[in-house]
């Protein structure tokens, strides 16, 4: 009798172990790509907007030709200057992820983890760069002209950006996976269950 109760028990947590393996063999790739996108797509745009600042102004309200403001927004206003940070990062991430990927004992989660990683990079960043660009222009001698652009308003950004990427790459070079010693059953699904949380926060 007590053989078929711990039959029936242990029914339900096969069945809840298999639905953690599912969502991470359907979610992890998918997420992982996607991720990667979004990061690469994420750079992409702020490296037009704080590294060619001048990029979207009238030619007359540009520094002139020559001048090392002038050299860097040409070089990031156009290709393959606009697209080289963005590519780079994603280089950077992919190339980690292939380290790890050849030590971890949980291959499934660590796509997981890179996506959560990613996600959490652009929405930090996000969070931090309007107040860093609000601080900058406080800095500067007010009232601002109207019009006004350069590094001068986001050079704070930049930095910002630089040391979350920093952070970024540090943490998926160590992750949070075991390298040797497989996870187990709860703490897959407590990870499973905490990224499908910032999946839902991100759309509040």
């Amino acid at each position: 009798m007590e053989g078929h109760v711990e039959h029936q028990k242990a029914e339900p947590d096969r069945l809840n172990r298999n639905t953690v393996r599912a969502l991470v063999q359907i979610l992890g790739p998918f997420l992982f790509v996607l991720s990667g996108v979004v990061l690469h797509g994420y750079i992409a745009i702020v490296t037009r907007g704080w590294l060619a600042p001048w990029s979207q102004v009238p030619d007359h309200l540009r520094p002139a030709v020559g001048t090392w403001q002038r050299t860097v927004n040409d070089f990031f206003a156009e290709s393959p200057g606009a697209a080289l940070p963005a590519w780079l990062v994603l280089v950077i991430s992919v190339t980690l992820f292939v380290r790890r990927l050849l030590r971890s004992q949980e291959r499934r989660l660590l796509l997981l983890e890179f996506a959560t990683l990613n996600t959490l990079f652009v929405l930090v960043d996000l969070a931090l760069v309007v107040p860093a660009h609000l601080l900058a222009d406080l800095l500067l001698e007010q009232p601002l002209p109207e019009g006004d652009v350069g590094y001068h308003h986001t050079w704070l950004a930049i930095v910002v950006t630089v040391g979350l990427l920093v952070m970024l790459f540090r943490a998926q070079a160590a992750g949070s996976l075991p390298k040797h010693k497989p996870m187990s059953d709860t703490a897959q699904a407590l990870f499973v269950g905490g990224f499908l949380l910032l999946l839902f926060l991100m759309r509040l």
